[in-house]
C-alpha cells in the first residue's frame, strides 16, 4: 500500500498484507490511518501511518465488504452478498457502522423483493 503526502511524495506504507485481502474501497482519517475493505478475506483492514496492519471487522459469509467511509469517529462499511449469483440484481447490500469502542451496528440491509 503506497501513500502520497501533500507534497506529492510517494511512501510505501506496507509492502504486503497477508492473507491477500483483495482490497477495494479505501478511506483515510486525519491521522493518516487507512481503512480498506478486504473483499476476498471478508474483513475491514486498518493500516496505521507507521504501517501496522490490523483486521478490525469481519463479515460473516455470504457478506463481504466493498467500500469504506468515515463519519466523525465512526467507520461505515458497505457490504454485499450475492449468494453465488453472477446476476447483479441478486447482489444485496447492507451498511454497518463500527464505533470507536468496537461496537458494530447494522444500519440497513436491503433484501430482495419477491
Amino acid at each position: 500500500m503506497i501513500t502520497i503526502d501533500p507534497g506529492g511524495r510517494l511512501r510505501t506504507l506496507v509492502a504486503s498484507i497477508d492473507p491477500k485481502p483483495g482490497l477495494r474501497g479505501l478511506a483515510v482519517d486525519p491521522h493518516g490511518t487507512v481503512y480498506a475493505a478486504g473483499t476476498d478475506c471478508r474483513c475491514l483492514v486498518k493500516v496505521t501511518s507507521d504501517g501496522k496492519v490490523e483486521r478490525i471487522l469481519t463479515a460473516e459469509p455470504p457478506w463481504a465488504p466493498t467500500e469504506v467511509a468515515l463519519a466523525g469517529d465512526d467507520v461505515l462499511v458497505l457490504e454485499f452478498t450475492h449468494a453465488d449469483s453472477e446476476k447483479n440484481e441478486d447482489w444485496l447490500p447492507r451498511v454497518r457502522k463500527l464505533a470507536p469502542d468496537g461496537k458494530v451496528t447494522t444500519l440497513t440491509t436491503i433484501s430482495k423483493r419477491e
